[in-house]
């Protein structure tokens, strides 16, 4: 895998020295990988590996990225491509095998903070609870779904076995193709592919065409096993935001199920949410409006909060604040919300409830868009507690509202907590910058000088940290 930058090769023989240091800082490790640059390097960031050696003429780090893969598919990447991954703990007794040595993984916190499990056995556990039917990877205990890191692992690995690739021979569909659109549907077999262009050369009928890989389904992927396994793997690179991954994975979900059972199937409302939250997430707003419209043409008779609550998103995303507040107002009510009590309060409605704070503030409704907003930090303040970092965006919207009221004092301290929250759990952070300068602004517009002189003392004191 390509490293930083250009990823040129190193000059000189790497020295023993260094090669002796990175294996005792990295070996055995689990790692992040990230700001690969290459295409192939590209599909490596974010992902979860395991340091099982060191090159010895590269000084590169060796990376297992799942327990059961060979040493022929480990990737050499550079330490400096490399980041711990916070899912690690300290070498102790794997609580599946009982066994010490290789590095633990928490997946959950059901077993205590300090009770890890070997990836291996994790990989091993998954792929027999998974044998006759694929499910999302979650802990069979307490139900919460594995680090999405974990997951990708799990259902790549399930992926491969089905050994459903591009290869000379093989049989595909196209579909997606936004030009030539008459090739959609059509069955094709692969013949080469040229790697200079980074497409298939492909027979459809007596014809040669290229074809990108993005836009071929090989046969078996309409099976209910590899079409769940695609699903799952949409979700857990949504949830890695590896968005352009998660695209192309469901865009392959929508068109496998289109095929199997009919544009006008009402379970392609599903895939098709997902996909347009994918879009969104990419700024990719028309694309993103055209699958949520869909989808909520096939479910129009009762659309469920999903779809609703999403084109409420994407709609403010696109400037549309009245129909943003039309759609979010009817999620909240679909998820039972009467806006009169607080017993439907749960941290499940906490994003829906922002984007409505949002919109209504967009829309001057101020009045509205402070009570929500004071309801939403209300729900993550019971559920997370006053000082969790989920709470500084809450807080900082809460003090443009208060300053559209000209409530300066209450503005300033909402902002003072939310600086102090960041430090607590980040240090001195990039994201207290615009804080700090808004601060600056209320100050000088309240025309208190001492608060304004500390504030800016604290502003150099962050500088000097950071």
């Amino acid at each position: 895998a390509a490293g930083r930058g250009s990823g040129a090769s190193i000059q000189e023989p790497p020295s023993q020295e260094l090669h002796a240091k990175l294996a005792e800082e990295w070996l055995g490790r689990l790692t992040v990988v990230e700001g690969l640059q290459s295409a192939a390097g590209a599909e490596l960031n974010g992902r979860l590996g395991e340091v099982r050696d060191v090159d010895p003429k590269t000084c590169r780090l060796l990376v297992r990225f799942d327990p059961r893969h060979p040493e022929g598919r480990w990737k050499k990447v550079l330490s400096s491509n490399c980041r711990p991954t916070g899912l690690e703990l300290p070498r102790g007794e794997c609580s599946f095998c009982l066994e010490t040595g290789s590095a633990l993984v928490r997946p959950c916190l059901c077993r205590g903070e300090d009770v890890g499990v070997h990836l291996s056995c994790l990989a091993e556990a998954y792929e027999s609870l998974n044998a006759a039917q694929v499910k999302y990877p979650t802990c069979p205990t307490c139900k919460e779904n594995y680090d999405a890191r974990l997951a990708v692992m799990l259902l790549e690995f399930e992926f491969d076995k089905l050994k459903l690739i591009c290869q000379p021979g093989a049989k595909a569909r196209i579909f997606g193709l936004s030009t030539a659109t008459s090739l959609n549907g059509r069955v094709a077999t692969l013949v080469r592919r040229d790697e200079t262009a980074g497409r298939w050369h492909v027979e459809v009928g007596e014809e040669l065409k290229a074809i990108k890989e993005e836009n071929l389904i090989v046969e078996g992927t309409e099976a209910p096993r590899a079409t769940n396994l695609l699903r799952g793997l949409g979700v857990a690179y949504g949830s890695m935001e590896l968005q352009s991954a998660a695209a192309r994975v469901t865009e392959k979900v929508v068109a496998v199920e289109e095929f199997a059972s009919g544009a006008d199937n009402p379970e392609l409302a599903i895939p098709l949410t997902n996909l347009g939250v994918i879009y969104l997430g990419q700024e990719k707003l028309e694309k993103a409006m055209a699958a949520l419209d869909r989808a909520f043409a096939l479910k129009a008779d009762d659309p469920p909060p999903t779809i609703l609550s999403n084109l409420g998103r994407v709609h403010l995303a696109a400037g549309d604040f009245t129909q943003a507040e039309r759609f979010l107002s009817t999620a909240l009510s679909k998820m039972g919300d009467d806006g009169k009590t607080d017993r439907h309060d749960h941290d499940g409605i906490v994003p829906v409830l922002f984007q409505l704070g949002e919109a209504q503030f967009m829309l001057h409704k101020h009045t509205d868009s402070k009570n929500t907003m004071e309801r939403v930090l209300a729900i993550q303040e019971r559920t997370h507690g006053k000082s969790h970092v989920f709470l500084s965006p809450t807080l900082q919207r809460l003090a443009e509202v208060y300053v559209e009221e000209d409530n300066f004092p209450d503005a300033a301290q909402v902002l003072e907590r939310a600086i102090d929250i960041i430090e607590i759990d980040r240090g001195p952070h990039a994201s207290m910058e615009p804080i700090f300068q808004r601060l600056v602004v209320i100050y000088a517009e309240m025309r208190d000088e001492e608060k304004l002189a500390k504030v800016k003392d604290r502003i150099a004191s962050f500088v000097q940290k950071k």
